[in-house]
């Protein structure tokens, strides 16, 4: 396999910054246009702004209509995505090189579409509204959103990235033309390609078009969330719930912190496949819960490590919690075998290895190294992880998984939560 090229950093005029890296092997190129705008930038009046702004993006606009622009853009054979974070928007167009010019005039025209058409507006609302209320009844997307409120409470994470039923309902056009042009400005704005494409033919249409954007007054954001844990347990009794969904985690630090590598080493070691602790000791050994894992998630301003148990018996609510303590208590005091570890590093680096032969997965890597000013490279993730000890697994639980913990759980109207 021929080299890969390094990646190239460029800023434009106007403070828009292009990354590029030419993936000799690859027979497409990923696009991804990032916009620093998300929750973390919302209050109780624009909650759910971004994302609607997001799902608006494709939509009609003075050049192009929504059939088209998806007619045009799916046709050529090119992919197009989209996706709303904590602290940034995303678009994507994943496409052959020679289509790759004609997308990015199209996407152009929708990073700089700021009058909605009213119908689709409308009818984009109401999807909206579906979206949330799905997300309600979803229990394990619903368990995983009442965690990380609590653990992120009087925080911005403490919001959802949908908005609420009524932010949702009261938005008007004017508010989210407002709101996207606060942020969808030159210099708040990071652009990243890999994959097969012409470096010069690129830069020439970027300049056309992008590197046409006005700069603004980027928003001074205050981003510092407290990462110290504090011992909380939160219940929601829910009619007609027959089972329970547990998470038990704490607050930990983001990817710009060497500790990301060993918590997601940490993470995998308790429950990060079946042959993971967690799922040994409750699905194996006990055939408790329907969906249960752990991990390490980051939410780019803040991030979390839990243990999640989706679906089992209340009568057995506290021999699943005491046998995750158990595993906790299990990791601050003795050392992992070196095959144990040995082999979550090994399952780590194949999903990572697989991850970054997927283009506009690795183009969303190269994004989001540039957004949260990551000081390691995704590309070395294999060296980092190898070289962590059982000595730093031992350190690194000890230093987080602490009896500070917060434990969220979905439970019936009838369970006693006071036993607990």
């Amino acid at each position: 396999m021929k080299k890969v090229e390094r990646i190239k950093r460029t800023e434009f005029d106007n403070g828009l910054i292009l990354l590029t890296e030419e993936i000799p092997w690859a027979e497409k190129a990923s696009l991804v246009v990032g916009v620093r705008v998300g929750l973390v930038d919302e209050d109780d009046k624009t909650s759910g702004a971004t994302h609607f702004n997001e799902h608006m993006l494709f939509k009609s606009n003075q050049y192009y209509s929504a059939e088209e622009i998806a007619r045009r853009l799916e046709y050529g054979g090119s992919q197009i995505s989209a996706v709303t974070d904590c602290a940034k928007i995303s678009f994507c167009i994943y496409s052959f090189p020679e289509e790759l010019t004609e997308a990015i005039e199209i996407i152009y025209r929708a990073a700089t579409n700021f009058s909605y058409n009213h119908k689709e507006f409308c009818k984009e609302r109401g999807v909206i509204l579906t979206e949330i209320q799905q997300s309600i009844e979803n229990l394990q997307e619903y368990s995983g959103d009442f965690f990380l409120s609590t653990l992120f409470k009087e925080t911005p994470l403490r919001r959802e990235i949908l908005g609420t039923e009524e932010s949702i309902k009261r938005m008007t056009r004017d508010d989210l033309a407002m709101f996207k042009k606060k942020f969808f400005i030159a210099n708040n704005m990071i652009i990243a390609v890999s994959g097969k494409f012409d470096g010069r033919k690129l830069r020439s249409e970027l300049k056309k078009t992008f590197a046409q954007i006005e700069p603004g007054e980027r928003v001074n954001r205050s981003l510092a969330i407290e990462l110290t844990n504090s011992y909380q347990q939160k219940f929601e009794l829910c009619p007609g719930l027959k089972q329970v969904y547990l998470t038990i985690g704490f607050k930990v630090p983001s990817l710009n912190c060497l500790d990301s590598y060993k918590l997601r080493l940490l993470g995998f070691i308790l429950g990060g496949g079946m042959s993971s602790r967690i799922f040994k000791k409750l699905r194996q050994d006990k055939g408790i819960g329907y969906e249960l894992g752990a991990g390490y998630d980051n939410h780019e301003v803040g991030s979390s490590i839990c243990v999640f148990v989706d679906g089992f018996d209340p009568k057995k609510f506290i021999e699943v919690r005491d046998i995750i303590f158990g595993e906790f208590r299990d990791l601050r005091i003795n050392l992992v075998s070196e095959e144990e570890l040995q082999g979550a590093k090994n399952s780590l680096k194949s999903r990572h290895f697989d991850s970054l032969m997927e283009i506009p997965t690795r183009t969303m890597c190269i994004l989001e190294k540039e957004f949260n000013q990551i000081p390691y490279d995704f590309r070395k993730f294999s060296q980092y992880i190898q070289k962590i000890t059982r000595n730093e697994i031992l350190e690194t639980a000890r230093k987080y998984l602490t009896d500070q913990f917060t434990l969220t759980a979905l439970v019936p109207e009838d369970f006693k939560t006071s036993v607990c």
